[in-house]
């Protein structure tokens, strides 16, 4: 908090807007060159990790990124737990200046 005063960043404000930013769709990160996302296994003695192709997962391009777990059912592939994680796969994406 003491950085963000220095650099003259409201701190306060800054967390607001990011609260009320909503979050992206699938179309949203296919536009920035995102292709597909990774599932990550919670259980700790588990920690399997995959990333899955949002064309393989057969989602619609409409869908909040958050939502994805609420529109198809995510298990870990090696255990079957369902304590999972979910993050866009960034590796394959675009700089928006490009």
């Amino acid at each position: 908090m003491e950085r963000a005063n220095r650099d003259g960043l409201d701190a306060g404000r800054l967390v607001c807007h990011l609260a009320s930013m909503p979050p992206p769709t699938i179309a949203k990160l296919k536009s920035m060159g995102v292709r597909r996302f990774s599932v990550t296994c919670s259980k700790f003695d588990c920690r399997h990790s995959a990333n899955v192709d949002f064309a393989q997962a057969g989602l619609p391009d409409n869908l909040y990124f958050p939502d994805i777990a609420m529109v198809r059912r995510v298990t870990c592939a090696k255990c079957g737990g369902r304590d999972v994680g979910l993050m866009p796969d960034w590796t394959t994406h675009r700089a928006a200046d490009n």
